[in-house]
């Protein structure tokens, strides 16, 4: 079990409106980097391989960016649910490092609270890495990231079409290990 803070940073995207008023409009998508937590539940398959299942939930404001550089901002928050195949490149152990690299897919809800964004889904390729460092002889301290290869989101405007963006999410947190200690 692990808890961490995260912070997300988005590749701004560019998208078009392609039906209504707006037809043809241009417009960048971008998202303000925001700092949240994450909670990770992991569960030894075999050998050194991992699955994993984890929840985050980060503040991510949104702005688009209009023809002539006017703007629209507003509040949302991001929560998503990562499934995710993890592959330790060493042991877990009492002391010493950890690395390991995972891969899985992702679904984000996004919700706005307010009438111009309201509620969004999206789904992500999700790649990450890290390392665990052991600090206590029942805890570890977690350093790495992961990266979302997605869709900007259109917040359920059928007029819109987005492009494909990439989320870094840097995270740091404690593991807890419960159940059975690996062996060295």
């Amino acid at each position: 079990m692990a808890v961490f803070t995260v912070a997300d940073f988005t590749k701004s995207s560019p998208g078009e409106f392609v039906s209504g008023w707006n037809a043809g409009t241009h417009i960048v998508q971008a998202s303000r980097a925001g700092v949240g937590q994450s909670l990770e539940y992991r569960r030894l398959l075999w050998g050194n391989n991992s699955g994993s299942f984890v929840y985050t939930r980060t503040p991510t404001d949104s702005k688009l960016i209009l023809p002539g550089n006017s703007f629209d901002i507003w509040p949302i928050t991001r929560s998503e649910f990562d499934l995710l195949f993890t592959r330790s490149l060493k042991r877990p152990a009492s002391h010493g490092f950890s690395p390991y690299v995972s891969a899985g897919a992702g679904a984000i809800v996004l919700n706005g609270g307010k009438s111009e964004s309201g509620l969004d889904r999206q789904f992500a390729f999700v790649l990450g890495a890290g390392q665990d460092v052991a600090v206590a002889s029942r805890f570890r301290l977690r350093i790495g990231f992961t990266a979302d290869i997605l869709k900007a989101s259109t917040y359920s405007d059928q007029t819109y079409r987005s492009s494909w963006t990439a989320m870094a999410v840097p995270r740091i947190g404690l593991v807890m290990p419960i159940g059975r200690p690996a062996r060295d």
